[in-house]
């Protein structure tokens, strides 16, 4: 947590201006990082169907399997 201190003291010790470019551009990146994160997660589950681990189904057959799990 000292580490996240001391950037945020540097950071806040940056003009106001800087300071927005710097949240915009923090933004921005966390942003293209969480669709990296989904697009990653949407190839496994494609593969994950295609290998058989994944079935289809509807809600209500989700609903039915859960009812009936043992676990």
């Amino acid at each position: 947590m000292q580490h996240l201190d001391a950037v945020i003291d540097q950071a806040m010790s940056l003009p106001y201006d800087a300071r927005l470019t710097l949240i915009d551009i923090i933004r921005k990146r966390t942003v293209e990082e969480e669709r990296s994160r989904i697009a990653e997660q949407a190839r496994m589950a494609d593969r994950d169907f295609a290998s058989g681990k994944m079935i289809c189904g509807s809600a209500e057959d989700l609903a039915r399997y859960l009812e009936s799990d043992d676990d």
